[in-house]
């Protein structure tokens, strides 16, 4: 394997990590790209989802019972 960054390192340098798996996390870079690009808020993506959600038929069991 051919290194062309002999002394480069990828690694990150920081005086501060926020650990966010413990709240949520971020969300996904697709929501992210629409809430800029929509100029919309988080909390208008997760409103609009959600009626998404409830908005959809419910599958019908094949029992009746």
């Amino acid at each position: 394997e051919e290194r062309d960054h002999q002394g480069f390192s990828r690694k990150l340098k920081a005086d501060l990590f926020i650990d966010d798996r413990n709240v949520g996390g971020i969300p996904d870079w697709g929501i992210i790209y629409e809430m800029i690009k929509e100029k919309k808020t988080f909390a208008d993506i997760y409103s609009q989802q959600r009626e998404e959600n409830t908005s959809q038929k419910k599958k019908r069991k094949w029992l009746p019972f």
